[in-house]
């Protein structure tokens, strides 16, 4: 038998909320859902772009010189903001 949506989401609203509420084992920071690291990632790419690596970078670089193309990070279309790696983390390149 099913059920009219509305009378199923608070249980299972309240079944997660209790589920993350619950204390993780050790040396694991926090409960995830299935796919909720991935959703958090999509949304911190989209705000600060896609972590490429500095090699990879001069590649792509050489690649679009090569072929007379406006490198991707320089284009006015273009919403990524390519970065490299550091010993502080990923940082934005120009």
């Amino acid at each position: 038998m099913f059920i009219p949506r509305h009378e199923l989401e608070t249980p299972i609203k309240k079944l997660c909320a209790g589920i993350k509420q619950s204390e993780p084992l050790p040396g694991v920071p926090r409960i995830l859902f299935p796919g909720e690291l991935e959703e958090e990632r999509r949304h911190i790419r989209l705000r600060d772009g896609i972590p490429v690596l500095a090699d990879v970078l001069e590649a792509l670089e050489a690649s679009c010189r090569e072929m007379g193309m406006m490198p991707p990070h320089q284009g006015a279309l273009v919403r990524t903001i390519f970065m490299t790696c550091s010993s502080s983390g990923f940082v934005p390149l120009r």
